[in-house]
């Protein structure tokens, strides 16, 4: 699935996240993630960046790999 960086995306991007500080191509990533959440319901988010597993992990994301911090 590809989506447009639209006006939606780009104003979640630019609010705070639950774990901080989250860069702007990450806090891009967990926007569209966000709002992409209602057409993929077991959407997971794939890091090895302790900053976007904790924030995903705090939206309630699915985060792979497991066994990572």
């Amino acid at each position: 699935m590809i989506f447009d960086l639209d006006a939606d995306i780009i104003e979640r991007a630019r609010r705070p996240f639950p774990a901080e500080p989250i860069r702007t191509l990450d806090a891009i990533h967990l926007a569209t993630a966000t709002l992409s959440h209602s057409l993929v319901p077991d959407l997971a988010v794939l890091s090895l960046d302790d900053r976007v597993r904790r924030a995903a992990r705090q939206m309630g994301f699915e985060i792979v790999p497991e066994g990572l911090p």
